[in-house]
């Protein structure tokens, strides 16, 4: 198999397991979805699943269903109707964190 289509295999398995987490989490990406929505538009700068996933835990009632999973669902929150505009190095190993603008803006 190619290199380039190893790439896409990737790329079609990566997209079929978060339509999967989508399903699977659906209350937690909604609920992200929405805190990632006011993050943006508090700030007007691009929002990070990391930014995401701590503004979360003032949502009401989410902290218990955040604490019973792992954060894999994280990659379905901006999948749809957000841009990736760039990445930034976040954390003490400073990894690249995907940022995301609404697409209307």
């Amino acid at each position: 198999m190619s290199k380039q289509a190893r790439l896409n295999q990737h790329d079609l398995e990566k997209k079929r397991i978060l339509q999967v987490l989508e399903l699977e989490r659906r209350e937690l990406v909604q609920a992200a979805r929405r805190v990632a929505r006011i993050l943006f538009e508090e700030s007007k700068e691009p929002v990070t699943a990391w930014q995401v996933f701590e503004a979360m835990h003032s949502v009401e009632g989410i902290a218990p269903i955040l604490a019973k999973h792992d954060k894999r669902w994280l990659g379905a929150v901006f999948k749809g109707p957000w841009s990736l505009v760039g990445y930034e190095k976040s954390g003490s190993h400073c990894r690249l964190v995907a940022k995301w603008i609404p697409s209307e803006h």
